[in-house]
């Protein structure tokens, strides 16, 4: 149970700091990489380039303070999961 209340509270720290700092559009690109869509996927729903969409995972990697690629895909997922969890 311990473990759980962690995880809740950390997701609702992430969802937070992700409504605060992103833009909507980026957090339109986190939730769409979290969805498991790739790049090109990503660029034709939105009406932006590939290379824009790069662009805007680098920035959130900056700013959400990840290390990399993979802990940006590991925290999208599971940030999808959570707000999927959130509705039902």
């Amino acid at each position: 149970m311990g473990e759980l209340m962690a995880t809740i509270k950390r997701m609702t720290a992430m969802d937070h700091k992700i409504d605060r700092k992103l833009t909507p559009r980026q957090a339109e690109v986190f939730t769409l990489y979290g969805k498991g869509r790739d790049p090109d996927q990503i660029g034709h729903s939105l009406f932006i380039s590939k290379k824009t969409v790069w662009t805007h995972k680098g920035d959130i990697i900056r700013i959400m303070d990840f290390k990399n690629t993979h802990e940006f895909l590991i925290n999208a997922i599971k940030w999808v999961n959570f707000n999927n969890n959130k509705e039902e």
